[in-house]
């Protein structure tokens, strides 16, 4: 079906993501985060699908916390907070903190442009994005992209402890349904545990995903939420 362009998912090294929930609050939390969204795209798709970057980002929050991820170690910016100084702000945050045992989450959803994460007028060029990112020691990494030109991004993102997993299309009304079955359904609400065992890996996502918009055959992962 039309909905989706391109999804493309690169798994380099099979990672714990994110330890099961409920983990003693006495453990200190190596979980970091910069989480942004862009919803320049109220009001122009069908309610239903909870349209906008911004609401991505704040359900991608909120998956996060669920899973461990304290507020102060989560970089969150929405719509007219998304600028280029936040994303130097972020990654400089985000390269102080962390060290080689950290989980690193990068996510972005909204507006955007080939060679860009984010627009032009308030993304970070993919080379100056792809240096950053390999200042990061940490051995569990994981990049989410949904914007225009997010394929243009995945050899400049590659890296031997990262899975890339984008999405881009021609306007907001697939981004709302990828937050919708993506996020909101398979990760947040649980809906994506394919093979039923009370965990759900990033590809088991992706394919409930898939399996929504598109009917392709469900497929069961390793690399867990």
């Amino acid at each position: 079906m039309g909905f989706m362009k391109k999804i493309f998912i690169v798994l380099t090294l099979l990672l714990l993501l994110i330890p099961c929930l409920g983990a003693s609050h006495n453990i200190p939390s190596n979980k970091y985060a910069v989480v942004f969204g862009f919803g320049g795209g109220q009001g122009r798709v069908p309610k239903a699908y909870d349209c906008g970057g911004d609401w991505d980002a704040k359900v991608m929050n909120s998956i996060l916390k669920d899973a461990g991820f304290t507020t102060k170690n989560i970089y969150f910016k929405t719509n007219n907070k998304v600028t280029m100084a936040e994303w130097f702000n972020a990654f400089d945050w985000l390269l102080s903190v962390e060290d080689e045992n950290s989980t690193v989450v990068i996510f972005y959803s909204g507006h955007g442009g080939p060679n860009v994460l984010g627009s032009t007028d308030f993304g970070m060029p993919e080379d100056t994005l792809a240096s950053v990112l390999s200042g990061l020691d940490s051995k569990k990494q994981a990049v989410l992209i949904r914007q225009c030109g997010a394929d243009s991004l995945i050899d400049a993102l590659e890296a031997p402890d990262r899975i890339i997993i984008t999405t881009e299309g021609t306007g907001y009304r697939r981004g709302s349904i990828w937050g919708h079955y993506f996020l909101k359904e398979a990760l947040k609400e649980g809906k994506g545990d394919i093979n039923g065992d009370g965990k759900i890996s990033l590809e088991e996502a992706y394919w409930h995903f898939r399996w929504e918009c598109t009917m392709s055959d469900n497929y069961e992962g390793e690399f867990l939420l």
